[in-house]
């Protein structure tokens, strides 16, 4: 490719680069791993119903992917559905650990193999934590109103509003 700098009194410069492509098929050495440790608060949208039940997918706690031409490539099962790609990914979660109603965690066991190396198999272990972090929001601040009840004394009535509080892990709010 060449590139032509040309400024407003008829200067130019020119300058060629030469682009490599080395095209090739991926293999498990292309392959970069979910994160080892996730810690997702019990709030996030996409977590879905929150419960020890319903665990996380990986789009929520990360795939092993890998970059290609067209960008980051996540290795899900769409992935595989493409003949050209040798490798194979799964996934199973295990040892759910429940500690109250609002926290969990569980391991996800990902298998990466390459139809083409089958001797390097790789296992990762990916560690997941569910859990309330964030705190109660207030729904309703309190707002305070001064009225005086005579225009010409200092005396007057401060009225204070009730406050509530939301939060969508657990129904139960205490307001001190």
């Amino acid at each position: 490719r060449t590139f032509v700098v040309r400024d407003l009194e008829t200067k130019t410069d020119f300058d060629t680069a030469i682009i490599q492509l080395i095209l090739r098929t991926p293999n498990l050495n292309d392959v970069r791993l979910p994160p080892f440790a996730v810690y997702i608060d019990c709030e996030d949208e996409a977590l879905g119903d929150y419960s020890a039940h319903n665990l996380p997918s990986p789009e929520v706690t990360g795939f092993p992917f890998w970059h290609t031409l067209n960008g980051f490539q996540a290795l899900s099962s769409s992935t595989f559905s493409r003949r050209d790609i040798p490798i194979g990914v799964s996934y199973e979660d295990q040892a759910l650990v429940v500690e109250d109603e609002l926290r969990y965690s569980f391991r996800r066991e990902w298998t990466l193999y390459d139809w083409c190396q089958p001797w390097a198999t790789i296992i990762y272990q990916q560690l997941i934590y569910v859990g309330d972090w964030t705190p109660p929001m207030i729904d309703t601040a309190s707002i305070a109103v001064i009225s005086k009840s005579q225009p010409d004394q200092c005396v007057g009535n401060l009225s204070i509003s009730k406050v509530s509080a939301v939060d969508f892990c657990s129904e139960t709010t205490q307001i001190i």
